[in-house]
This record gives C-alpha cells, structure tokens and sequence, in this order.
C-alpha cells in the first residue's frame, strides 16, 4: 500500500511516517521541510506544499492512503499571522480533501483540535474540520478526524512555537525558572506521540464513514502546574516555577480531558503510554540534544516579544 503524509516532517507526523514503514507500507512524506530523521528504506522525501494544488496531485498518484497532518501551528503565536494560518490550514486542507477526491484515494486521515478557544488556530482547524465532514457528508468520502489533546515525546521543536514539555525541560535542565502562564490551574491531558501514531492509522482505516470526531487523549488531565512539578523532579532540577500573565489567544481557565468513550467503544482503544514513562523518554531525548540547540530556544524565549498587528 501507498501512503502520503503531508507534514510527515514534523513532530507528530514523523511517528505517523514511522510507524506506517514499520507496517510494510510505501511513504511519501510530502513536506516544505526536509525530515531530520533517518528515512527507513521505504520512505521517500517530496518537497511540496499543501497550498498548490497541482504539486498535491503529483504526489497523490497511486496513493491508497493519505494523512494530511500539514498546518502551522501557535496560539499567541498565530494571532499575529492570520493569514498564512489560513492559507496553510483551511485552504491547504481543502487542496488535500479536493486531490484526494480527484486521485481516487481510498482513505484519509486529518487532525483536529480539542477546544475552542478564541485564537487563529483553533478558527482555522474547526473550518478544516467542518469541511472533512461536508466531504464525507456530500461526497462519500472515508474521512477520518480525530482530535489531538497534548501530545508529548521526542522530536517537539524546542522553537519557534512555544510548547510546554520541551520548554519546560529546558529551562529545568539549567536550573532556570519554568514559566507557566496564568495560575497554572488550567488542565491538560497528555497523550504520548506514538500512542496518537498508532491510533491514527487505525481510524483512518475503520472511522471513515463515522461522520464525526473522536477525542484522542487519555482522559486524565493533570494540572500545568503539576507538569512542571513532575519534570523539575524528574530532572531534579533547582527550578521554580514562575507565573507569568497569561498570553492573547489562550483563555485563564481552560480545563481539557478528552472524553474517550469513542475512543474505547469504536477504537477498542484503552491503554495509553503511562505519563511518566513516556516523560522519562521525552527528558532523555532532550539532554542528548547539542547544548547549544537548547541555550538557543532559552534565549528565543527569553527575548520580550515584540508583534505589530498583521495588515
């Protein structure tokens, strides 16, 4: 079988490319960034953009399966870019729906995300959604959604986008202040990155015709500030944490868990990675990165940001 991967360069995406070599499958990671990761023998690297359609069509022929998990990401971050995040995450996602469609693909995977706050980000990933549900809806298409809680592991970019776990390892791997914005009441529910791998590939082949979104999370939030507690301790670090205003885009009281009952009673999924096993793995691959990769996310984000609004 072939499959494509748009966004099979990044973080979550390269566990998805991963994984379906494991199975024996021909990949495609279709990407604007060349992967930093080892290819196994039966992938391949196409250099393309999910905002051309054309190119998508090139790399769409003889593909059984796509999983189009191409988008920019950031919640303040994306309140300064909206158009880019809407060109790359609804117009870009419509590209892939509309080739998949024309290339005959048997299956199609897209990601979505599990609230709605008021943010660039989570406007432009609820219109994606919306039109994988038209898709399967008026052209009886095998669309599969999902929605992606905290995923966590190895290989999160450290930078630009600011992302708990990596930044919080960093900083209490130098004894820096972990900065947690707001209370750090606020819930989260963290899912490790091959456990989404894996489940993704099985909806994308079992939930296509099912017409609405499944969570995918383990259903047991934790606090931020119990996060940053675990991976100073893990790290035994000398940090403490410190409170900083929360930033635009991200709301003061938030409390995410995912509902897995669809996740158990369609997936027959219910076993998760136990959270500090698969932090102990994600710590572990961070202090093997190169001192000078990690001091460099610390002063990316220890700079004042400074945004103009975008015209």
């Amino acid at each position: 079988m072939k499959c494509l991967v748009t966004g099979g360069s990044g973080f979550i995406g390269s566990f998805v490319v991963e994984e379906l070599a494991r199975e024996g499958h021909k990949v495609v990671i279709y990407d604007i960034a060349k992967p930093d990761f080892e290819l196994p023998e039966n992938v391949e690297y196409f250099d393309g953009d999910t905002r051309y359609i054309s190119t998508l069509m090139s790399a769409m022929k003889g593909v059984d399966e796509l999983y189009d998990i191409a988008g920019v990401l950031g919640t303040n971050e994306l309140m300064f870019s909206n158009n880019r995040a809407v060109d790359v995450n609804i117009n870009g996602a419509l590209n892939a729906l509309k080739a998949a469609k024309l290339s005959g693909v048997k299956h199609i995977f897209h990601p979505t995300k599990p609230n709605d706050w008021l943010n660039t980000y989570s406007i432009t990933k609820f219109a994606a959604e919306q039109f994988c549900m038209m898709f399967i809806k008026n052209f009886d298409m095998s669309i599969s959604c999902l929605k992606w809680f905290n995923a966590y592991g190895p290989r999160q970019h450290l930078y630009p986008v600011r992302k708990a776990v990596p930044l919080f390892i960093a900083q209490a791997l130098y004894n820096k202040p972990v900065e947690v914005f707001g209370d750090g009441k606020q819930t989260v529910d963290m899912i490790y990155v091959t456990d989404i791998a894996k489940i993704a590939i099985k909806a994308t082949r079992n939930c296509g015709k099912l017409g609405k979104v499944i969570d995918v999370g383990s259903g047991l939030p934790i606090t931020v500030n119990e996060l940053a507690e675990m991976i100073i301790k893990l790290l035994k670090s000398k940090s403490k944490i410190k409170h900083l205003p929360m930033r635009a885009g991200e709301p003061e009281k938030s409390n995410i868990a995912a509902d897995t009952t669809a996740l158990r009673d369609v997936l027959k999924v219910d076993e998760f990675t136990p959270f500090e096993k698969g932090l102990k793995v994600t710590i572990d691959w961070y202090k093997k990165l190169p001192e000078a990769e990690l001091l460099k996310a610390l002063d990316h984000f220890g700079k004042a940001e400074k945004r103009s609004f975008p015209l």
